[in-house]
Formats: C-alpha cells, structure tokens, sequence
C-alpha cells in the first residue's frame, strides 16, 4: 500500500541532532530529490517515550531516536522503553558525528560576545574551545542546542549559541566559527523505529538486551 505522506517522529524541538539523523538518513535511503523523500513529513515530540509512544499508537509511520553517544555511552532512556515498554522494532540506524557551532545574530562581532547559550552537554563537549576564546562570557543553560539558537534569535545582541548548522538555517543566523568541539571523533548512533520488521538486508545487526529476572544485593 503506497504511503502518500510518510510521518516521522523525532526528538524535537526543530533543529536538534535527531533531525539532522533523520534528514540524513531518510536521504540516503531514498535519495534526497526522490518523490518518496517529499513524502516524509516531520513531527517533533519533547521527549524520547513521546516519539515511541507516537510508534506504538500509529500516529507515525516511523520514529527516530539516538540509542548511543561514543563519549557519553548508550541513551539508558532509549534501551529501557525499547526493552520494556514498547513494541516497536527497530528498522535502520545511522550515526552522524557531533558538530557543534558557534552561532551569532547577523552583525555581531567575537569581541561584543558576552554571553553563550546552549545545552549544558554541548558547553561540556566545547570546554577548552570556551576557556580559551570565552573565559569571561557568562554560560546560560538551554534545553536543547536548538532552543538555544532559538532563544539567541530573540535576544537584542552581545549573546551566541552553540548548535546544529540546521539551527542556525531555520532562524535565519549566522555561524560565526565552525566545528568549535573539543573531541572531532564524537559521534551519536540514532535508531529508526516502526511497528513493521524490515526486510533482511545481508548487512544487518543483532541487539541481546540481558537482565536479571530478581534483583538483590551482591
């Protein structure tokens, strides 16, 4: 049966590394111009049990969700609802690595910069980047890498955010400086989930989840 718009469910808000999984995924799969690729319509949820649940219950075709970060480890959020809370299947994955931004209104210059907004991981994962060029500037908290380009967007000025180039795209700011991580090789795995088992590709992978039937001490 031909799906005329193919929903898919991913860690929002607009602008966040769970879309750019998504884009990038969803391009390889069915190639970026392809009329199967215009389908795909994208719905952000607040959290990871909201884009499964959004699976289990059919509001989507499809969700995506990050399961593994290689500097941080496995997403436990992820591993336990997919263990016990839900069944969907997983169907593709991809990993995209983690490039972080340094994200400025139009106008702004490096010296007026007096405050930095973002996710407290992605402040951690530019440490030495911030020490070094930022020692002064104040850090303020953020949901997400995209809420805060986004709350960049709604200041007067003297302020940047760190986030996606997406981010940045979406409203319509500019990345100042490039690539500002500390480590270049940190990646995140993400996991596309639906209610269907995809067909075997010869490439495919296996996932043992092990628990103790009773917990107790020793």
């Amino acid at each position: 049966m031909e799906i005329l718009n193919r929903k898919v469910a991913y860690l929002g808000p607009e602008g966040t590394f769970t879309e750019e999984a998504l884009i990038k995924f969803f391009e390889k799969k069915l190639c970026k111009d392809s009329e199967d690729f215009k389908k795909i319509v994208k719905i952000s949820f607040p959290t990871i049990p909201d884009v499964i649940k959004s699976v289990d219950r059919g509001e989507v075709n499809e969700g995506i969700i990050p399961i593994e970060n290689s500097v941080e480890g496995s997403v436990n959020l992820t591993q336990d609802i997919l263990t016990f809370e839900s069944e969907v299947k997983i169907t593709g994955e991809i990993a995209i690595p983690i490039k972080h931004h340094l994200i400025i209104k139009k106008g702004t210059k490096l010296k007026s910069i007096k405050k930095i907004i973002s996710h407290p991981h992605a402040t951690a994962q530019c440490r030495i980047f911030l020490k070094n060029n930022f020692p002064e500037s104040e850090i303020i908290a953020a949901n997400s890498t995209a809420e805060a380009v986004k709350k960049l967007n709604e200041t007067d000025g003297g302020s940047a955010a760190i986030g996606t180039k997406i981010a940045a795209e979406i409203y319509g700011l500019d990345v100042l400086i490039s690539d500002i991580e500390d480590n270049k090789e940190n990646k995140t795995r993400f996991v596309v989930v639906g209610s269907y088992i995809s067909p075997k590709t010869e490439h495919d992978k296996t996932s043992i989840v092990c628990f103790l039937k009773k917990d107790k001490p020793g």
